[in-house]
């Protein structure tokens, strides 16, 4: 394979899947959740030789500004999505019908977004991710410039930038925690937002102290933004009917419920409940998350057997109800007032790679 040095700076921006629209200085910050894909183009700038062709090599997140630092996870090996990845990175053919004057000056892929987690305690961390593409430039007059996707696994081993490539950079994208209404506890859903600093352009053996380029880290308009959740926005199909038949929306909001002026009903949250008998009532929202949280997953600290598992559960909730000193509930005494505590979480998937470890699920505790 020949390489031709580029007269322009390989530039890499991300968007909608259209890759038409692009964000202005005044749009950001721009939000994504876990798991919504985000749409990546490296393309090759200020060139016009229609022979030469974008190769992309090893494509990889980092958690700092650095292509060198850890941790990282991989998103193309070779040209090809890593194949350890459980929702693998989706490559966007560029032809000669998406109306680019030089469609072989482009590569387009689309991620799925994640967040890195804590090496020891495998817990999800909310820092800011760089993506980061080993780049060549190809003339076919020397060689194949095709990369093949072979269904096979590829060797995954780091591997040092050859002399004849280049690393581009995107800008940050910052995990956040998106601000809930009417009540929502605002550690639930989470969000990611887009920040544009300067763009990182780096030569292979100058990775440590490479130049620096002015340019934006364009994002494409997506279809949806992020929007923050409204705990009482549940569809009549899906309502579950909190406290006794007939109570007044101030009796229903008293116990931390949702009141339509016809009906109380559980809203999209956690709603906890101490009732007269002694007991707890804990009712689990699907949707209290961004993405939604898999109620198969939910635990009581003591356990998911009787009485600590739920006592009824439809597609949209799973509900609780247990004595006050079971399931591994805690009593502190107060000011003359006795506290009784307990702790419920979620188990959530962990993508364990060779230098990182990710995840793309809601962390609910």
């Amino acid at each position: 394979m020949a390489n031709v040095s580029p007269k322009g700076v390989p530039k890499c921006s991300s968007g909608d899947e259209a890759y038409t629209s692009y964000y202005g200085d005044s749009d950001y910050p721009v939000t994504k959740v876990l798991r919504e894909p985000v749409y990546v183009e490296v393309r090759i700038m200020e060139r016009t030789d229609p022979n030469i062709v974008l190769m992309l090599g090893r494509c990889w997140a980092t958690s700092t500004p650095s292509p060198l630092s850890l941790p990282q996870w991989d998103l193309l090996i070779a040209g090809c999505p890593y194949q350890d990845d459980r929702y693998l990175t989706a490559l966007v053919p560029v032809t000669g019908a998406s109306g680019l004057q030089f469609p072989t000056h482009y590569k387009r892929f689309a991620v799925k977004m994640f967040t890195f987690v804590d090496p020891a305690s495998l817990a999800p961390l909310q820092e800011t991710i760089f993506i980061h593409c080993s780049t060549e430039v190809c003339h076919p007059s020397s060689g194949s410039c095709e990369q093949s996707c072979a269904r096979k696994r590829r060797d995954t081993r780091f591997k040092a930038i050859s002399s004849g490539q280049t690393v581009v950079s995107s800008g940050e994208v910052t995990l956040v925690i998106a601000v809930p209404q009417r009540g929502l506890p605002a550690q639930y859903p989470q969000a990611l937002m887009f920040q544009q600093p300067g763009q990182q352009f780096q030569q292979s053996g100058q990775l440590q102290s490479g130049q620096q380029v002015p340019q934006k880290f364009q994002l494409q308009q997506p279809v949806a933004q992020a929007e923050p959740l409204d705990k009482c926005t549940v569809a009549d199909y899906e309502q579950i009917q909190c406290g006794q038949p007939g109570i007044s929306g101030a009796e229903c909001e008293a116990i931390n419920c949702c009141f339509n002026g016809q009906q109380c009903y559980y809203g999209r949250a956690v709603t906890v409940q101490c009732v007269r008998d002694g007991q707890f009532v804990v009712v689990v929202a699907r949707d209290v998350t961004l993405p939604r949280l898999s109620l198969d997953s939910v635990r009581l600290v003591g356990g998911n057997e009787p009485p600590c598992g739920p006592v009824d559960s439809t597609p949209f909730f799973a509900i609780y109800q247990f004595p006050v000193t079971a399931c591994g509930t805690s009593m502190i005494e107060d000011s003359g007032y006795v506290v009784y505590e307990n702790r419920m979480t979620s188990s959530y998937e962990v993508g364990i790679g060779p230098f990182g470890s990710i995840t793309r699920d809601s962390h609910f505790e």
